[in-house]
């Protein structure tokens, strides 16, 4: 399936260095946690998402979030784009 953490007796555990690379996760980064059909789902937080977490920070703060939010899908929209034409290149070299 993928890769694997064990959660530490305080609740903690350490996302692999690959997917933070992957998914632009540096310290300090939001993670939601969502319960989905049985499986617990990590995904990089969103503006949406929290704003809905509207109070756990200052208002300030909350434009620093939203503003590294539309970076992190900038590249990671960029990244996408370089890999789907890297494939594109293997399939015409076939």
């Amino acid at each position: 399936m993928g890769s694997s953490a064990t959660v530490s007796s305080k609740g903690q555990l350490v996302i692999p260095a690959e997917l933070r690379r992957k998914y632009g996760l540096k310290p300090g980064s939001r993670v939601v946690f969502t319960d989905k059909k049985g499986e617990l789902v990590l995904q990089p937080a969103k503006g949406a998402a929290i704003l809905s977490m509207y109070g756990i920070a200052k208002g300030s703060r909350l434009l620093e979030i939203e503003r590294e939010d539309k970076l992190f899908e900038k590249v990671r929209e960029e990244r996408l784009a370089r890999e789907s034409g890297a494939m594109n290149r293997k399939r015409r070299r076939r």
